[in-house]
């Protein structure tokens, strides 16, 4: 349910920075996502529930930045930007809210149970149950084997694969992906080709024809980058292409709990995002100061996945859209 009881507090803090970038210009700093949530938020739009999810998302993730100065880098100015410390606790109690009303007892005491048990052992690296519960409702499966995914994500057993994908060079980055009118199918753009990505330290594209040797790699479609696979190049269930928009995909998800209940959460919209895994093999800088992938070295996966290092292209149902469109 749209809403826009959010404490004038949040409304504050994006109006201020709102202003500072309009005296001083963005810069280098936030994504047009950030910006436009500056204006919402500013304005006191109705945000929708999946808005609401999100703008809790980075505020979580990006705490560490709350008391930056603006003048001292982008990360204050884009926090405040969402809303800022009084936005994230409006935010994680609504969340919470939504979780409580699609969960069952029994699940929450297992989320309230992980959740106490991994901050008394990590009380430098806490999560809150409202964190858990949002990773939950994103997780395919029974609950029985969600609630083994969120355990092995608390152990870091994800985190540490991927740290050592990325010590050998692997990138991640963010893909379009949607549901298609077919059963289990999921198509979209991997990568668009020429749009420039703010990831936080740098900016960053890909140039046309980055991926023309990497067409007939093994690549997997997996969730959160891990896991077996929903789709495959090599059994022909996961179709690459590249044209003049960017890297293009077809996914023909397996039968299985895991894939039906994927399947179903992106035409939801639950899952809202995804990301790419590769390496590079040629790079650049243009005349801006934005790196640009020139050619991909190895591409190794398409993953939707639940908490996204970066804002990007959203997740859709297309037979959704196409009814909003006729």
């Amino acid at each position: 349910m749209p809403r826009n009881d959010y404490p004038q507090g949040a409304v504050n803090n994006a109006k201020r920075a709102l202003k500072w970038a309009d005296e001083n210009g963005w810069g280098s700093c936030g994504t047009e996502v950030g910006k436009q949530r500056a204006n919402q938020i500013a304005s006191r739009e109705n945000l929708s529930d999946e808005t609401i999810k999100r703008t809790y998302s980075y505020l979580s993730r990006a705490a560490e930045h709350a008391d930056v100065p603006y003048s001292e880098g982008c990360g204050g100015l884009m926090y405040d930007a969402w809303g800022g410390k009084a936005m994230l606790r409006w935010a994680a109690a609504r969340v919470d809210e939504m979780n409580e009303r699609n969960m069952d007892g029994a699940v929450r005491r297992a989320l309230r149970s992980m959740t106490r048990e991994h901050n008394q052992n990590n009380p430098d690296n806490k999560t809150t149950q409202v964190a858990l519960g949002m990773m939950y409702q994103t997780l395919p499966g029974e609950p029985r084997e969600r609630i083994r995914a969120i355990r092995s994500y608390l152990a870091g057993e994800p985190q540490e694969q991927q740290r050592k994908a990325q010590a050998d060079g692997v990138q991640y980055r963010h893909a379009e992906m949607r549901a298609a009118t077919d059963d289990l199918v999921v198509e979209g753009y991997a990568a668009v080709f020429n749009s420039t990505t703010d990831l936080g330290s740098f900016q960053e594209r890909i140039a046309p024809g980055a991926f023309a040797d990497v067409l007939d790699d093994d690549v997997r479609l997996l969730i959160n980058h891990d896991g077996v696979p929903l789709a495959r190049t090599s059994n022909g269930t996961l179709k690459l292409k590249e044209d003049e928009d960017g890297l293009y995909y077809r996914g023909v998800l397996s039968d299985t709990q895991a894939g039906r209940d994927l399947y179903t959460m992106i035409q939801r919209g639950d899952i809202s995002q995804s990301s790419f895994a590769f390496t590079i093999g040629e790079e650049s800088v243009d005349e801006d100061g934005v790196r640009v992938i020139e050619k991909v070295s190895r591409l190794i996966d398409v993953s939707p996945v639940t908490y996204p290092a970066y804002q990007a292209a959203s997740v859709y149902a297309r037979a959704e859209q196409k009814k909003e469109n006729d």
